[in-house]
């Protein structure tokens, strides 16, 4: 069996508490970096292209660095799902190693964006990287995804927001909008924005 892509849960360890993570429980830590490496070592058996690295905040992760490069000297892409928060302590390792850049906009003000997400400073954030990229496109990873959870938070924000993306139409590859489902993962906080 070949596996092309493997969506990698590093830790659940997140410095965000958002009502609608489907993140691992936030108690999570990651292995130990020689066990990552033992796991990453398997991938070019199996096949693997691309290893999009999630948590949690996966930029929490001891010797993230090191773990990209190794991933990286194997010949295999990486994708970060980042909240943002960590991109400027991170950045020259995300401009050496990421290849995709998913990155979360939960509104087209701080206030809708702090809904979803108990949190003002990523929506700060979150446009800190797309200015920064749209200042220097050669220094962009190939692909950026922009995430976007629908719910009762952001369901009459859509077009505000999207006006409010448009000026980066050069940094943006892909917005992606995600329904918000009722699920068994904390349901008491997801209730409010079902």
């Amino acid at each position: 069996m070949q596996i092309n892509v493997v969506d990698w849960k590093l830790i659940g360890t997140c410095n965000l508490t958002c009502l609608h993570c489907y993140g691992p429980p936030k108690t999570e830590k990651a292995l130990p970096f020689n066990n990552l490496i033992e796991i990453v070592d398997k991938f070019p058996s199996l096949g693997v292209e691309w290893v999009v690295l999630t948590g949690g905040e996966p930029l929490l992760v001891q010797n993230i660095e090191q773990l990209m490069k190794h991933i990286k000297s194997l010949g295999i892409k990486i994708g970060l799902s980042t909240n943002t928060i960590y991109f400027r302590r991170n950045q020259a390792t995300i401009e050496s190693y990421v290849d995709s850049l998913n990155i979360p906009i939960d509104g087209s003000t701080p206030e809708i964006h702090a809904r979803s997400r108990n949190d003002r400073e990523s929506y700060f954030t979150f446009f800190d990287v797309l200015n920064y990229f749209s200042k220097n496109l050669a220094r962009k990873p190939s692909l950026i995804r922009v995430g976007t959870v629908y719910s009762k938070a952001t369901k009459n924000d859509f077009i505000k927001l999207a006006r409010k993306l448009e000026p980066f139409d050069a940094v943006i590859d892909t917005w992606k909008i995600y329904e918000l489902i009722d699920y068994e993962f904390q349901p008491e906080l997801r209730r409010p924005l079902i």
